[in-house]
């Protein structure tokens, strides 16, 4: 979170809190629940910094003095704060995230700053005839920050600095490696003002859809959603598993629980009870709403209702969506009927409270580009349109050995053109194995991120994750494996084959040794799963569904084989800019917007 995002959180929590007191001199603790309380930030009288938690039928205060912050599961909204003078710890719990980061941040410059402040002795304050005051802390100031940081910069006098010892050549020396670990993903913009309509709306308790074109930020915004709500009462969910993955949740079918579409209401209901997640559910997160069919949502709902013994919709879960359904519909099996999309049903229409349809675009930098792409999405293809797609197929994509990605609309040519290309490469393999927590899990982490990845030197990869988005090291960066880093920290296991991490030159000029990062899929009411792998995958080729939610440097789309209405949308736009885009095998005709979508798009901006 930036400096300036900071300033838009107040300083206190609505949490769990319990308390753990060291009892006597023994090692045994005492652990009293405070159940729901609100934590605030303060000064007493004495302009002491106070931490004071508050409940129903309780108020207390502690001194803010020597604490530790223990801020390891802070993603799942929990912190432990320890007064060790006085052998208490404070834990927090169900909290939302970014609240929390902020209070946390906020606790640390506040006990840095006031270090260099002066303090009334004990005399004085037992004397002093000052009323009993708390008075809430200001917001976090940027210059708060820097004055904190500034100050804690170690001064060394030139006349006390350390000589360093001549070096004998004779002496043979192993150079430390530091191991640089990548910086953390920070988000490239602040909240526009639609998005901050869209998470005003969501934080007053209404069931919101919000949606819009590609790159207008609406996984940025989601994430922002989630790290709002209370994590213990929250459900991320997403129709694919490579979707759920990106927000570290889990797929729609695998929360809910109550079988396939053929499942009567009855059986349906009898399995979502015997799990009871919707019970403990009160925000329910659905991303990639386009590719839930109808039917399925239809059911969801009527199913919460009788879980819930309540006639609310959904029986009374908040319902916050997301998604384009310009973009890639429901999947259905050859010869069926085309699937309902959610909007046609009676469970959206009682549902959903709010549309937002957000507009300004930020994957794409070029006007006359995002024009393109705004026309292709609702399904026109003119004069202007082709002659610009038909344009890029003389696009020279490739440099620097790093050759560009096409998009195809079947897996068996992805896998085909994939392992092709890696097998024409001379030299050996080196094999990367997954490291999992949950085996289960495996195939819901497998869409996202392979559990075995196989890569030479020259291989053709990708990026899976946000490493550092300053440098450009972001989710769908292109680049070529240049080398292997024997002296990578990797996994110490017999059954590991690799030699060393790859190192890759990306198209925008960056080396990068490329550690092992994790996934979490977060289940309410069960225990995380966790998967350790290389962000990377082979980048020759990559399906349609497969490159949702990407931006790629350098991108070829074929077309010919374009069976689904928008489709041949998703595939465009994910590139960045024309320059960096090419085309084959155009056909006008496989540009294509569903009809009923249209009409649901232009009733919802008549409406909104």
């Amino acid at each position: 979170m930036d400096k300036e995002n900071l300033l838009e959180h107040n300083i206190d929590l609505n949490c769990n809190v319990a308390l753990e007191t060291q009892v006597g001199n023994a090692s045994c603790q005492k652990k009293t629940s405070l159940g729901l309380a609100s934590v605030y930030l303060g000064r007493n009288e004495f302009r002491d910094l106070i931490l004071k938690i508050e409940n129903k039928s309780r108020k207390l205060t502690f001194p803010l003095k020597d604490i530790v912050l223990h801020k390891k599961f802070l993603r799942e909204g929990k912190a432990t704060i320890s007064f060790p003078g006085q052998k208490i710890n404070v834990f927090i719990s169900n909290c939302p995230t970014n609240k929390l980061l902020h209070f946390l941040k906020t606790l640390h410059f506040k006990t840095k700053s006031q270090v260099n402040e002066t303090q009334l002795s004990q005399r004085d304050r037992l004397l002093s005839e000052r009323k009993r005051t708390f008075e809430q802390i200001s917001p976090l100031q940027p210059k708060d920050m820097s004055k904190t940081e500034k100050d804690n910069v170690p001064k060394t006098p030139e006349t006390k600095r350390k000589k360093l010892a001549p070096i004998d050549p004779n002496i043979q020396t192993t150079p430390k490696i530091i191991k640089k670990r990548p910086m953390a993903p920070r988000a490239p913009f602040k909240l526009t003002e639609e998005q901050r309509q869209v998470l005003s709306a969501v934080l007053s308790g209404k069931n919101v859809f919000f949606t819009g074109s590609a790159g207008t930020g609406k996984s940025f915004l989601l994430r922002q959603v989630i790290a709002a709500l209370p994590p213990d009462s929250t459900a991320v969910t997403a129709a694919t598993g490579i979707a759920a993955c990106h927000i570290s949740g889990v797929t729609l079918h695998s929360f809910a629980g109550i079988g396939t579409k053929e499942a009567s209401l009855e059986q349906a209901v009898l399995r979502a009870r015997q799990r009871s997640q919707l019970l403990r559910c009160r925000h329910l997160v659905i991303d990639e709403i386009s590719m839930v069919h109808g039917q399925f949502f239809n059911t969801l709902e009527r199913v919460a209702r009788a879980v819930r013994n309540s006639n609310k919709p959904f029986g009374g879960i908040q319902i916050i969506v997301c998604g384009d359904f310009l973009q890639l519909p429901p999947v259905v099996r050859k010869g069926e009927q085309p699937a309902t999309f959610c909007f046609e049903t009676v469970a959206w229409r009682k549902s959903i409270e709010y549309n937002f349809e957000l507009t300004r675009v930020m994957r794409q930098k070029d006007s006359r580009f995002v024009n393109i792409l705004q026309k292709i999405r609702y399904g026109r293809c003119g004069a202007e349109v082709q002659a610009a797609l038909k344009q890029t197929s003389t696009n020279h994509l490739d440099r620097g050995g790093i050759m560009a990605t096409r998009i195809c609309t079947h897996n068996d040519d992805v896998d085909f053109v994939n392992r092709t290309q890696l097998d024409k490469l001379s030299g050996s393999v080196q094999k990367f194995s997954a490291l999992d927590t949950e085996s289960s899990l495996s195939h819901l982490l497998d869409a996202l991120c392979p559990s075995q990845l196989e890569l030479k030197v020259g291989a053709q990869v990708m990026l899976t994750k946000n490493l550092d988005l300053s440098r450009g090291l972001a989710n769908g960066s292109r680049g070529v494996v240049e080398t292997f880093d024997s002296r990578g920290n990797l996994p110490s296991v017999p059954w590991y084959q690799a030699l060393g991490l790859p190192k890759v030159k990306f198209v925008n000029g960056v080396e990068e040794t490329i550690d092992m990062e994790r996934w979490i899929i977060n289940r309410p009411g069960f225990s995380s799963a966790v998967r350790r792998q290389l962000p990377l995958k082979l980048a020759w080729s990559v399906s349609v569904h497969k490159s949702q939610g990407m931006s790629l440097d350098c991108v070829e789309v074929s077309l010919s084989r374009v069976f689904e209405s928008g489709q041949a949308y998703v595939a465009l736009s994910r590139a960045t800019a024309l320059e960096g885009l090419r085309v084959v095998d155009f056909d006008p005709h496989r540009i294509q917007a569903d009809p009923r979508v249209l009409e649901f798009y232009s009733g919802l901006r008549y409406t909104s």
